[in-house]
């Protein structure tokens, strides 16, 4: 069927269509037919059809300006149809738009509405660490730029608990499973800054929830690789499988757990600068600068002493990100059996991703020589 001849008749079955035909139906109809009967008796109101329609508009709205008034018995009894029926329409037109708005709202509330955000973030599941995580989001950006999604299967009555809690950030809830493409697509995942992936412990067991972060993670990468993923996991052995995903970051549970708990032996207090500056309630935290123009081709030495001088920060090293060459990329451009044939047998080897992958080095305490590029940034210590 002719994709155009379906939107009109989507159109004409809506019920905002069926009213507002009503209106102009009973406008049109009523205006001619006041219009006859005040001719006929050679009334001076009604001098041309838009004076009749105006008269018929504001009969049925209501308005009442008495500006044209029938004088004829059929006048009249066409203007009484008109009110009956007008005031009957425009209580209908009423009654749908707010039916409509009811019924979005309402949509939104239980997270089936589609999400028109753009640069927003992602969070698909939750559990104890999910609080953090949007603290952390609204202590490191202004609560004015940011955009928050939520995608999870909790209960309502908990939905609306968080959404109330950030009431004061833009955020937004999709209900479902967050590893299927149509539930992420509902998210707008195409066009969201990060996702992040963290298990939703009041629904998966704790022995497949890698697997359901892998999947999803899969699923999103499927949709566009351009959209950055970190991805929580509970067992580290899973971390080969979640790499093949092409995702962007991993975090493990628990990760320097051991090394904390030793330097409380060894080296007490440590542990507790880590904690300082991890907390997001703290007033000093780890932060990335970009570097400033006039410090391309310096060394670390004077970034080191810009920051501290003019912004009361700490440089303590340097984060890149550099695109890889893959083996892909010295393959000739055509569409050759022998180039196919080598692509698909590189890819299936695992040695070889099809994407082009982003080199991430974290430079921490460089020499004081060291030479800073434009690809790099700045870790620091401060607000």
């Amino acid at each position: 069927m002719n994709p155009l001849f379906q939107l009109v008749k989507s159109i004409l079955r809506a019920r905002m269509t069926k009213v507002f035909l009503g209106i102009f139906s009973v406008m049109f109809i009523g205006g001619l037919l006041v219009l006859y009967f005040e001719r006929v008796a050679r009334t001076p109101d009604f001098t041309n059809v838009w004076n009749a329609m105006w008269w018929a508009l504001v009969t049925m709205t209501t308005v009442g300006y008495g500006d044209i008034v029938p004088h004829s018995v059929g006048g009249r009894v066409v203007g009484i149809l008109v009110m009956f029926a007008g005031v009957s329409l425009v209580s209908l037109l009423t009654a749908t738009i707010s039916s409509i708005f009811v019924a979005q709202k309402i949509r939104e509330g239980q997270g089936l509405e589609q999400i028109r955000l753009e640069g927003h973030a992602i969070i698909c599941g939750w559990n104890m660490h999910a609080v953090k995580i949007v603290d952390s989001l609204i202590r490191l950006r202004p609560a004015g730029d940011l955009h928050v999604v939520l995608i999870n299967d909790l209960p309502e009555e908990q939905i609306n608990d968080i959404l109330y809690k950030y009431r004061d950030i833009e955020m937004k809830f999709v209900r479902g499973d967050y590893t299927r493409e149509v539930v992420l697509e509902r998210a707008n995942v195409g066009k969201a800054e990060a996702v992040i992936v963290i298990p939703d412990m009041a629904h998966d067991d704790p022995r497949t929830a890698d697997e359901r972060t892998i999947l999803a993670t899969l699923a999103i990468k499927g949709i566009s690789q351009q959209i950055r993923v970190i991805a929580f996991l509970r067992d580290r052995e899973n971390w080969t499988h979640l790499k093949r995903t092409n995702v962007d970051e991993i975090v493990v549970s628990d990760e320097f757990g051991g090394y904390l708990l030793a330097s409380n032996v060894l080296e007490p207090g440590v542990p507790q600068a880590v904690r300082e500056l991890l907390d997001p309630v703290t007033d000093r935290n780890l932060h990335r600068r970009p570097v400033p123009r006039e410090l391309l081709g310096k060394t670390f030495s004077d970034v080191f002493q810009h920051f501290y001088e003019k912004q009361n920060e700490i440089a303590i090293g340097l984060y890149t990100e550099e695109e890889t060459i893959s083996v892909l990329d010295f393959l000739s451009a055509d569409t050759s059996a022998l180039d196919a044939f080598i692509k698909q047998k590189l890819e299936e080897s695992g040695h070889v991703e099809a994407q082009e992958e982003q080199l991430v080095r974290v430079n921490i305490n460089p020499p004081k020589e060291y030479g800073v590029g434009e690809n790099d940034y700045i870790i620091v210590i401060g607000k």
